[in-house]
C-alpha cells in the first residue's frame, strides 16, 4: 500500500515536471483563427510568438514585408539561434498564416504557420531588398 502511494505522488510529481517543460500551444491559450475579413497589420503581427504546425513554439515575427499599396504582403520570422548566432530568418505570406488571439489576454495574437520548424529552416533566407534614397524618391 505505501508503495502504491509512493508510485502515486512520483508520477504527479514527474507529470507537473513534463507539463512545465511543454513549449506547444495549448488548446486552452489560444482561440479560434482570426476572422477572414479581419486586415493584417504590421501592429497586429509583429512581436507575435509563432508556433509550427506541430504546436510548437519556435519563433517570433520580427517584421513584415509590404506590398507597393502599403498592404501587409508577408511576415518575417526569426527562429532559433542564441544571441543572433544560429538563427533562420524567413519571410511567410500572409495567407498561410492563421492568426489567434492568446485567452486571458487583451488582444495579443499568436501566429500559427503549416510547417514544422525543420521545414521552416529550409526556407530560404530572408534578405531584406536594398531601399533606394534618393532626392526623387524622398519627395514622392
Amino acid at each position: 500500500m505505501m508503495r502504491q502511494i509512493l508510485l502515486a505522488i512520483s508520477l504527479s510529481v514527474l507529470g507537473a515536471a513534463v507539463s512545465a517543460q511543454d513549449t506547444t500551444a495549448p488548446a486552452s491559450e489560444a482561440e479560434a483563427p482570426a476572422p477572414a475579413g479581419e486586415e493584417v497589420t504590421a501592429e497586429v503581427i509583429t512581436g507575435a510568438d509563432v508556433y509550427g504546425e506541430d504546436g510548437e513554439n519556435m519563433g517570433r515575427v520580427t517584421n513584415v514585408v509590404y506590398t507597393s499599396s502599403g498592404d501587409v504582403e508577408a511576415a518575417v520570422i526569426s527562429v532559433g539561434g542564441f544571441l543572433g548566432f544560429g538563427r533562420h530568418v524567413a519571410a511567410i505570406p500572409v495567407e498561410d498564416l492563421a492568426l489567434m488571439e492568446k485567452a486571458d489576454t487583451d488582444g495579443e495574437m499568436i501566429v500559427q504557420v503549416p510547417l514544422t520548424e525543420e521545414e521552416f529552416k529550409a526556407l530560404p533566407e530572408y534578405a531584406a531588398a536594398p531601399v533606394e534614397t534618393t532626392p526623387e524618391s524622398i519627395a514622392n
